[in-house]
């Protein structure tokens, strides 16, 4: 526990700074598609965290119909998490005094995870992937990654930034009897507080997180649910956004402007969002000194 935020750990092969890659390990070693895991898990959590039974159990009538007043014009799930996944070395021990002990770890990855998970905000996304994360993973998990800025580094390094994206209203959006809300409109007609006990029943079944240890399979990258977060996010979707923050990083801000603007008004993006903002800062006029990175 880090004030707010959480920190979770995954140990991974090699030694140095970033580790073996997910798949390089043998085949039957546990830690083998060490990052494909950990970045599954931060999927499952996000999508688990629109079961709202789990925080409205113990709730009231009235502080349910509070909830519903305040939540009847928001997006996303009721609680919400944000997530930085880094790679590195940390120093793994007990500290404190004799009053007080925590188990921790320490070490600059640590605070560079924590920095990914708070930025988060800046870009509009659930989880940021550093670069020394992003290498750790498989082809085709690398594949499904979206690389969405490159920054200057207080210590002179650059840090490449990536995302997994998400579509997750679509598990219940694309339930047949809810089609008549197309993807601009409220999941259900009540409210967010009743899509849980609407939705099919079927489609929970991946937000069933599990109380032991389980096996890793790796159909569930194709399985349908997964099919249905991604479903959103097409080849024309990527392209686009890889061709808008080139035209930004090459100080055409005029024609990325109205790229941004584009993939906003089709798939509400955050890191077009973000760019956006950037640029309006600056009247949409790149500054003499822009390079094409940004700073962390």
């Amino acid at each position: 526990n880090i004030g707010d935020a959480f920190l979770i750990s995954w140990r991974c092969r090699g030694q140095g700074a970033v580790g073996t890659p997910s798949a390089a390990a043998g085949e039957d070693d546990p830690l083998r598609y060490q990052a494909d895991k950990a970045l599954l898990s931060v999927i499952r959590i996000a999508v688990a965290l629109y079961d709202e039974r789990f925080y409205l159990e113990t709730v009231s009538a009235r502080a349910k119909t509070a909830l519903q007043d305040k939540l009847r014009t928001s997006t996303g799930s009721l609680v919400k998490l944000g997530f930085g996944l880094h790679a590195g070395v940390a120093v793994q021990g007990a500290i404190g005094s004799v009053k007080k002990i925590d188990a921790t770890y320490i070490s600059e990855h640590v605070d560079m995870a924590e920095t990914l998970e708070s930025t988060t905000k800046s870009y509009g996304v659930p989880m940021l992937l550093s670069d020394a994360f992003y290498s750790l993973l498989t082809d085709d998990r690398q594949e499904e990654c979206r690389k969405i800025d490159q920054l200057h580094h207080v210590d002179g390094a650059t840090l490449e930034l990536y995302t997994w994206d998400m579509d997750i209203e679509n598990i219940w959006r694309e339930d047949p009897r809810h089609r008549d809300y197309g993807p601009g409109r409220h999941l259900l007609e009540s409210t967010k507080l009743d899509r849980i006990q609407q939705s099919n029943p079927d489609r929970m079944k991946m937000d069933d997180l599990p109380n032991d240890v389980i096996d890793y399979d790796r159909g569930v990258w194709v399985d349908a649910k997964m099919m249905l977060i991604r479903n959103k996010f097409d080849l024309s979707f990527f392209l686009n956004f890889d061709d808008a923050v080139d035209f930004y990083r090459e100080g055409d801000w005029s024609v990325a402007k109205e790229m941004f603007k584009k993939l906003i008004s089709e798939y509400q993006d955050g890191p077009s969002q973000h760019f956006m903002k950037l640029m309006a800062e600056s009247n949409f006029l790149p500054p003499p000194d822009f390079d094409g990175f940004g700073q962390l």
